[in-house]
């Protein structure tokens, strides 16, 4: 008998690999100031469901984290981190944003995704737009996964954006995030 994945029976593997794979997109418009203290991140709370559906995960918008009702831990293997960056500055920003998983299941303790680091300058009295992709981490049945951000200057926040075009106003979110299995 060969194990090819994670030491489990082939055809345990495929009834895993028949499964479903789950997936959710989630966005925000709130401003978020962002945060200079390590020990007190900013969180991206306020979160809605960006799209019409999704399949394994629950938004918990005040704790600004989504939780895995899969019933398995899932392994999230591609995701895009996207944010509209603005620097009242007037010199260069350091901004941090990474993810966190529960160990609790109600939200009180979090440990670090170590791979998840998102590293900018951001430049003074600017604003931009980026996405980043995101890196594989697994979050347990019930246990959330949330991003927080720190810089190391004041007057970097996240904010919805809005524009002026010959069609009309275009708006985006502040915030947006899309994880899935792969």
């Amino acid at each position: 008998m060969t194990y090819p994945k994670s030491g489990i029976s082939q055809e345990d593997q495929k009834k895993l690999d028949a499964l479903p794979k789950a997936y959710i997109g989630v966005k925000s418009s709130k401003t978020y100031p962002i945060s200079q203290i390590e020990a007190t991140p900013t969180i991206f709370d306020d979160l809605e469901l960006d799209g019409l559906t999704s399949f394994g995960w629950q938004i918990e918008p005040t704790l600004g984290a989504i939780r895995n009702v899969s019933g398995r831990t899932l392994v999230v293997n591609f995701g895009v981190v996207s944010s509209h960056t603005v620097s009242t500055n007037n010199s260069d920003a350091l901004l941090q944003i990474y993810s966190v998983t529960s160990t609790d299941q109600i939200g009180n303790a979090w440990q670090l995704n170590v791979d998840s680091g998102r590293q900018e300058t951001v430049s003074g009295q600017s604003e931009k737009y980026g996405s980043k992709a995101s890196q594989a981490f697994s979050v347990p049945d019930r246990e959330m996964v949330r991003f927080e951000a720190i810089s190391d200057s004041a007057n970097i926040s996240i904010a919805p954006i809005s524009f002026s075009t010959r069609l009309g106003i275009v708006e985006g979110p502040s915030f947006r995030w899309w994880i899935e299995e792969a």
